[in-house]
């Protein structure tokens, strides 16, 4: 494949997902979270960078975007009926099995799995000696950015662990009847509700108590929570109030949307803002929330993925 030939401007969050936030001439506002300015632009404009999923071996390169493209489309109209409706009662086995290896997919593939990568490589540089860790020793800790890049774009093959760990999560569509969403360029975000040892963390997608979300819209999120978030409900319906729904509930075991309160909202917006490498992306130009963010914690700016210790 020539250089002609390959797509130039390649997209790391789907435009499909963008599309959703944008009006109908797909024009997005966008908060810039390095430089604190907001502005419009066309969602072509936007999350992506030149040849991102460009892999140079030797003189070939191998363009990786057809890959990405194909996977969009596998789970695009499952995404787009969530999307729509704020259901997933109707989804089948093979329409969940193709959202969670999309949702695998675009967990990796944004700038800031790349910069996790970058900021690992860095912290090496910096204690390395200290630890008898030097270039001659271990020269694989030590590599370039084209090589990071590839080892980033390598690691697109995780989803096909990730997904599996998606599907096991219970899954539930968050409304908000306000439609004040917002989504950034690294959109699918954790959070978990449990106490982790600080030297290994409790982030990762298969630890007990994470709750995992992405925006499709400003009126719906669709997130994968651990069984054990809903466990305790599910105990107190049995015990103390057998003949009283619980919207959590109702929403999980029924594939019907649950409606957030505003704080509700302004929570996982908030994980949006801290999460997003660099831009911010929503319907509206309001962005009162980022400003407030970033006054009360400036390094929200560049935000850190992983401590080197």
């Amino acid at each position: 494949m020539t250089k002609n030939q390959r797509t130039k401007n390649q997209h790391y969050v789907s435009q499909f997902l963008l599309r959703r936030f944008a009006d109908k001439s797909e024009r997005i506002h966008v908060y810039d979270k390095h430089v604190r300015k907001s502005f419009v632009t066309s969602i072509r404009n936007v999350a992506s960078e030149n040849y991102f999923y460009d892999l140079k071996v030797g003189n070939t390169v191998i363009a990786l975007e057809p890959v990405m493209t194909e996977i969009e489309n596998t789970a695009l109209n499952a995404i787009n009926s969530i999307a729509d409706s704020g259901s997933i009662a109707n989804l089948t086995d093979d329409c969940k099995a193709n959202i969670a290896f999309f949702m695998g997919i675009q967990m990796v593939r944004t700038r800031a799995a790349l910069e996790t990568l970058h900021q690992a490589e860095e912290g090496l540089r910096r204690i390395g000696p200290s630890k008898g860790l030097t270039p001659e020793i271990m020269p694989n800790l030590f590599i370039d950015d084209e090589q990071l890049k590839k080892i980033s774009l390598m690691n697109l093959q995780i989803a096909n662990d990730l997904a599996p760990q998606l599907l096991n999560k219970d899954w539930i569509v968050y409304r908000d009847p306000k439609m004040q969403f917002i989504i950034s360029d690294h959109p699918l975000v954790r959070q978990n509700y449990y106490s982790g040892n600080r030297l290994i963390g409790n982030n990762g997608i298969a630890c007990e108590g994470i709750q995992i979300c992405i925006p499709l819209s400003p009126e719906f999120t669709l997130a994968f929570i651990c069984p054990t978030l809903a466990e305790p409900f599910r105990e107190h319906q049995r015990t103390k109030i057998p003949d009283t729904e619980i919207p959590l509930l109702i929403a999980i075991d029924n594939g019907t949307p649950l409606d957030l309160i505003d704080d509700c909202v302004i929570y996982q917006n908030s994980l949006q803002i801290a999460n997003a490498n660099r831009f911010v992306f929503s319907a509206s130009n309001d962005f009162t929330l980022v400003d407030k963010m970033l006054d009360a914690t400036p390094s929200l700016a560049r935000p850190k993925y992983v401590d080197v210790l």
